[in-house]
């Protein structure tokens, strides 16, 4: 009985509805302190800096800045701060979910969709910078950008919608994409559970695009 009372209070901790205002609470005042450091940085580089860098320079020009940047910070790093920062960085942990068993889901999911009219595609890890927020909305802080003008994917539906978008502009036929995909994401969740993580797979399927977008369910 103890065993079966566990159980029931297990389940009533997951039925218990999460107030949504703490994580609207946590993403203002994280939005603010990302303001004020860089308002901090901005203050300490030479007057007129950040229009050339925000405005001025072309991406090209901006990408080999950056590009030069981290080349000259990863040569001063050594051995025992790098395995500090895997130890510490919460992007390149690797997931604690067993591969085989996530294989085995995404086989029986790729399964369902044969016969039917989507396609799979096997997606970039990164796609171009500005994905999420000129198809989603979503904001930029919420991304892992890369100094190469891209971003890291974070929600492969976007991904997709592109890709049909441009699959579309040579031919009037529906397009029925489907891709299953390791995503991360930038946020900070309040309690981190194995849906609420930085890195994990997504499997959306973009259906019949015309203006309509997206299924998207986490594996």
């Amino acid at each position: 009985m103890a065993t079966a009372g566990r159980r029931a209070a297990s389940r009533g901790r997951r039925l218990t509805p999460r107030s949504p205002s703490d994580g609207n609470r946590v993403a203002a005042m994280a939005t603010r302190q990302s303001s004020a450091v860089i308002e901090r940085v901005w203050s300490r580089l030479p007057e007129g800096a950040r229009a050339v860098l925000e405005s001025e320079l072309s991406p090209t020009d901006l990408q080999s800045l950056l590009l030069s940047l981290a080349r000259t910070r990863a040569r001063r790093i050594g051995p025992a701060e790098a395995l500090g920062r895997w130890k510490s960085d919460r992007f390149v942990r690797p997931a604690t979910i067993d591969p085989g068993r996530l294989s085995d889901v995404e086989n029986r999911l790729w399964r369902r969709l044969r016969n039917t009219p989507f396609v799979g595609l096997a997606l970039s890890p990164v796609t171009v910078l500005g994905t999420c927020t000129s198809v989603g909305a979503v904001d930029q802080n919420r991304i892992v950008s890369t100094v190469r003008s891209s971003e890291v994917v974070s929600d492969p539906t976007n991904v997709l919608a592109l890709e049909a978008a441009r699959r579309r502009q040579s031919s009037v036929d529906p397009v029925h994409l489907a891709s299953c995909q390791r995503v991360l994401r930038a946020q900070r969740f309040i309690e981190p559970t194995p849906r609420r993580i930085s890195c994990s797979s997504r499997w959306c399927r973009v259906p019949g695009i015309g203006a309509r977008v997206g299924r998207r369910q986490s594996c």
